[in-house]
């Protein structure tokens, strides 16, 4: 029985779309807004997206830290598993 095409992934093949990143590219997006707001003297949403762009970039690297490690227990686990 063939699989049929509606099971396939669109879009890019090269890396599916994740919470870490999305989490980046959020950090990102309200790190430049608050550049643009504080240039134009918005200084409250300044602030305000400047807050949130570090609260998102602080959990950015705590998952992709705990990731790192549970990644380098796998490998242990699996090379011990192997010999």
């Amino acid at each position: 029985m063939p699989i049929p095409l509606s099971c396939y992934p669109t879009g890019r093949a090269s890396q599916p779309q994740n919470e870490e990143n999305a989490m980046l590219k959020y950090a990102i997006v309200f790190a430049l807004i608050s550049l643009v707001a504080g240039a134009l003297g918005f200084t409250g949403v300044a602030a305000g997206a400047a807050g949130i762009a570090k609260v998102l970039f602080v959990v950015f690297l705590i998952l992709t830290l705990i990731f790192v490690v549970l990644a380098f227990k796998a490998a242990g686990a699996v090379s011990r598993a192997i010999k």
